[in-house]
C-alpha cells in the first residue's frame, strides 16, 4: 500500500467525523465563550446554580467535542507522523496530498488543544 492510498483511506474514514466535529464546535463555541466570560455570582444559591449550569454544559456540550477532537487527532497521528519523519522538505516540489493531510492533522491538534484549554477553564470555574 503506497502513501497516496494511506491518505485516501484516512480521509475517507475521518471525513464525516471531521465535518460533524467542526460543525459541533462551531455551533457550541459562542456558548462556551459566553459562559467563561460570565461574571461569577456572589450569592450562595446563585453560585450553586452557576456551577450546575457550567457542569451541565461541560458534560453535555464540551466533553463530546473534546472526545471527538481527541479521537480524530489520535486516528490521523500515525500516518501524519510517518509522513513528517520520512519526507524531505522541498519548497517547490512537494506532494499536495501529503501536505494537505499533514495540515489537516495539525488543525486537528490545534482544535484538540483549544477545546482542552476551554475544558480546563470550565473545570477551574467549577472547582472555585
Amino acid at each position: 500500500m503506497d502513501n497516496t492510498s494511506d491518505i485516501a483511506n484516512g480521509f475517507q474514514a475521518l471525513s464525516v467525523l471531521l465535518v460533524f466535529n467542526s460543525m459541533l464546535f462551531t455551533i457550541k463555541y459562542p456558548q462556551f465563550l459566553s459562559e467563561l466570560n460570565e461574571e461569577k455570582p456572589e450569592l450562595r444559591n446563585a453560585l450553586d446554580d452557576y456551577k450546575k449550569r457550567l457542569r451541565v454544559t461541560f458534560y453535555s456540550s464540551l466533553l463530546p467535542v473534546l472526545i471527538l477532537n481527541f479521537i480524530s487527532a489520535y486516528l490521523v497521528s500515525p500516518t501524519a507522523w510517518k509522513f513528517i519523519l520520512n519526507s524531505t522538505l522541498s519548497l517547490f516540489d512537494f506532494d499536495f496530498f501529503k501536505t494537505a493531510f499533514v495540515l489537516v492533522s495539525c488543525l486537528l491538534y490545534i482544535a484538540t488543544g483549544w477545546s482542552g484549554w476551554i475544558g480546563w477553564n470550565y473545570l477551574k470555574l467549577i472547582r472555585k
